[in-house]
C-alpha cells in the first residue's frame, strides 16, 4: 500500500517536472520568437526608410 502511494507521488512529481520544463521551454521560445519578430519588423521599416531615402536622392 505504502509503495503504491510512493510510486504515485513520484509519478506526479515527474509529471510536474516535465510540465515545468515544458513551460520554461515554451516561455523561452515564445520570448525569442517575439524578439525575432520585432527585429524583423524593425528591419522591414528600416529598409522602407532606406528605400525612401534612396528614392528621394534619385529624384533630386
Amino acid at each position: 500500500m505504502f509503495n503504491k502511494v510512493l510510486a504515485k507521488k513520484s509519478n506526479i512529481n515527474i509529471i510536474r517536472g516535465e510540465l515545468k520544463l515544458f513551460g520554461f521551454c515554451f516561455f523561452v521560445s515564445y520570448g525569442f520568437l517575439t524578439i525575432a519578430l520585432n527585429m524583423f519588423l524593425k528591419s522591414i521599416r528600416f529598409g522602407q526608410k532606406l528605400t525612401l531615402i534612396f528614392k528621394l536622392d534619385f529624384i533630386h
